[in-house]
């Protein structure tokens, strides 16, 4: 009967510990909140069934959160697959070559490629698809559509 008494005892105690271990310490300040990057909203698509987006080129400030909404407007339906790629400056060719490798559920990219800096999903004519990130540094950044014969389709995201 001892027994019971000393593991309750001991029970008792490691709940103590672990209640006190996650409680808040009072002396310690609140963590400091991230500041909140400014947002700019982009859009763009492709030109009906031409393989070209309708921007050549986009620009926004550098370390801004970049929300981009393409369009596929492509009138052939689910035929015709399109994405919004944006890679490292000077890998649009390897990421280009490398994409017939990958697969649609990979959206024609090879998932953590370090050339890769933001991808839309792939998406059918009439369906857009958005990705949001944190714009690079300064520079001009390549866009490209990963899609099976759409290396034609190019512009550049310029960093400021």
């Amino acid at each position: 009967m001892n027994n019971h008494y000393y593991l309750k005892g001991v029970l008792t105690a490691i709940v103590a510990v672990v209640l006190c271990a996650c409680a808040p310490n009072p002396a310690s300040p609140p963590p400091t909140p991230t500041p909140n990057l400014p947002v700019v909203t982009l859009s763009i698509e492709s030109v009906g069934d031409e393989t070209r987006f309708d921007k050549p080129e986009m620009m926004v400030p550098a370390g801004t959160r970049v929300v981009l909404d393409f369009r596929n407007s492509t009138s052939r339906g689910e035929r015709v697959m399109q994405n919004w790629v944006l890679v490292q400056p000077g890998q649009e060719e390897a990421v280009l070559k490398d994409a017939p490798n990958q697969t649609l559920a990979d959206d024609f990219i090879a998932r953590g490629d370090s050339r890769v800096i933001a991808f839309t999903t792939s998406v059918v004519g009439s369906q857009t698809s958005e990705v949001t990130f944190t714009a690079p540094a300064p520079g001009r950044y390549p866009y490209i559509c990963t899609a099976p014969r759409h290396g034609a389709m190019r512009g550049v995201l310029i960093v400021q």
